[in-house]
């Protein structure tokens, strides 16, 4: 199986969060795993509850240290961790016949704070350690941002961006862009197809564009993104992300 992760920064009751999870077990089935362990391990924070680099990293240092052990006991899955507060939790599914070598494993690794629970659902992995979609596209627009730095791009100036989505019927593509003609928002310019175009899976949409002036090192477009996120899916929509135009980021879009 090819391991995919995701990172995300994200808020957890007020707290800044940190979240890193194993993409591959989404579309996994049947998986005989019905029970989820957590461990705690501490970490030296900064003022955001967030470790410095130099402390992620020996964060890092130690978890691998402790998930190469298991490699040693059967049907354990490791799905993910996150951190906040000055502590990681760390996330391992495992069947009910080796939960407790598990947990003697990780106690004998000097792991104190274990909790097991059943969850054969797996509702800790999809309703809390996985991305929603807005959580993926903020970090895509940190990452965004970030790339237009290393291109050596100032941001404090404006960028023309487009704003990308897709409906899947005429009607509720209509009805999104007169409500956000309504809005009291500077758009350049909403453009639409007129005819449903193939967008994945042999899947057909109306395809929209929305054109924005804005400064990048201002909070406007977070706030942009997730006014779209929600909008779109009121109206049965996707959003599809933002790049800016006429520049070497053409090429990069978000997803």
């Amino acid at each position: 199986m090819t391991t995919q992760w995701q990172h995300y920064r994200t808020n957890v009751n007020g707290d800044e969060a940190l979240f890193s999870v194993n993409l591959s077990y989404i579309d996994e089935q049947k998986i005989d795993a019905s029970t989820v362990v957590q461990m705690i391990l501490p970490f030296e924070a900064e003022k955001d509850g967030l470790p410095s680099e130099k402390n992620f990293q020996l964060f890092i240092k130690s978890l691998v240290k402790i998930t190469s052990l298991i490699n040693s006991l059967n049907s354990i899955y490791y799905v993910g961790y996150w951190l906040s507060k000055g502590k990681a939790k760390v996330y391992f599914y495992c069947t009910s016949e080796e939960k407790q070598a598990l947990i003697e494993l990780l106690e004998h690794a000097g792991v104190e704070n274990l909790k097991a629970q059943f969850d054969p659902a797996w509702d800790i992995y999809f309703d809390f350690l996985l991305p929603s979609s807005l959580e993926i596209k903020m970090t895509a627009t940190e990452e965004m941002l970030s790339t237009l730095r290393q291109y050596g791009k100032e941001l404090n100036k404006a960028y023309t961006i487009d704003h990308r989505f897709y409906f899947y019927q005429e009607q509720d593509m209509l009805q999104f862009l007169e409500y956000v003609a309504e809005q009291d928002k500077d758009f350049l310019s909403l453009q639409h197809s007129n005819m449903p175009v193939p967008v994945r899976d042999n899947e057909k949409a109306y395809l929209v564009k929305v054109e924005q002036e804005v400064n990048l090192d201002e909070n406007l477009i977070f706030d942009t993104v997730e006014f779209f996120e929600q909008t779109s899916q009121d109206f049965q929509g996707r959003y599809l992300g933002w790049h800016p135009q006429n520049s070497l980021m053409d090429e990069k879009k978000l997803n």
